[in-house]
Order: structure tokens, then sequence, then C-alpha cells
């Protein structure tokens, strides 16, 4: 699972970025989507964790501590700092194909980000792949966006998304 911010755009203070990783919820999420059947892990998946921090040491790093007190205060911290109550509207876009497995998707999100950090401007919408995001990600113009991903293996996955994904990609 991935959650995609545009860094073209909103959140474009590295600041904004690391607090929306801190607010996530990963142990919640784990719950909600997939009734506890999995395991909180860093940006290589846990099928790939022979290349990834061991658990013990994952969760010293901000965004995967236990300690979700700890999570939030630091996050709002960096969300103030970084200018993220003038961003106004935030949308995080959950995709269809995606939300159709997981409906309450919209709901978790919206209220995981504006509780992590004490505003009401996150709102969560349906995007589409094909609609709003491929077509979008060369040009940047892309939504912010949470779903199911291919195996990270670039910190960019555009070209990847593309590759599958885009009625023009090598592998579509």
């Amino acid at each position: 699972v991935l959650l995609h911010l545009n860094t073209n755009k909103q959140f474009k203070d590295i600041r904004l970025v690391k607090a929306m990783n801190m607010a996530v919820d990963r142990r919640a999420m784990i719950q909600s989507f997939h009734q506890g059947l999995g395991q909180v892990s860093g940006p290589v998946s846990w099928l790939q964790e022979g290349f990834a921090l061991k658990p013990d040491e994952l969760i010293k790093r901000p965004g995967y501590r236990v300690d979700r007190a700890l999570e939030i205060k630091e996050a709002r911290d960096l969300w103030t700092a970084g200018g993220g109550p003038a961003l106004g509207e935030v949308n995080i876009g959950a995709v269809d194909t995606w939300s159709a497995g997981y409906p309450d998707t919209s709901q978790l999100l919206k209220k995981m980000f504006n509780d992590a950090f004490g505003v009401t401007q996150f709102v969560s919408t349906k995007v589409t792949y094909n609609e709003d995001i491929i077509p979008n990600l060369a040009k940047g113009e892309y939504p912010n966006w949470m779903a199911w991903t291919n195996s990270v293996n670039s910190p960019d996955p555009r070209n990847d998304l593309f590759t599958y994904f885009h009625s023009k990609g090598s592998q579509n």
C-alpha cells in the first residue's frame, strides 16, 4: 500500500511529507483493511523483508514507532512548522479499484489525518488510475492518493506505474 503525495504541489516542504508519514496509523490500517493479517513494514514490503530493516529496528524510526502519542505530537509540530494549516483543503484520493474492496478507505483517511493534526482540512474523494493518476504522472499534476502499488524498486514509482497501467505502457 502506498500513500503518494504530490511534492510538486501542496507537499513541497519536506516537513509536511514527514508529518504525513508519521500521522499514518499503520497498525489501525492493517486492522481495518486486513483484519490484523499483516505487519508494519518500511518502504520495502514485508515480502522482501530480507532487504528491509528488521521489525525491532523499524519500530525505533519515526512513523513506525508504537508510541502513537509521540508520533502525533511530532507530526503536529512538523505540520505546523511546514505550514500545513495554511494549505487549505487537502484531498487524499482513494483509488476506486482499491475502494471497491476496502470501502471505508475515504472515511479512514480523512479521520486519521484530521485527528492526528487536530484539523478539519482533510477530505478524501474517489480517484481513478486511468483518469486522474496515470495520465497526469509525467506532468506532475497527479492527485495525492492511497492504494496498492507494485513492489517498490525505485524511490519514484511513476515509471513503473506508467509501464504497468497506462494504455501505452510496455507491460499493459
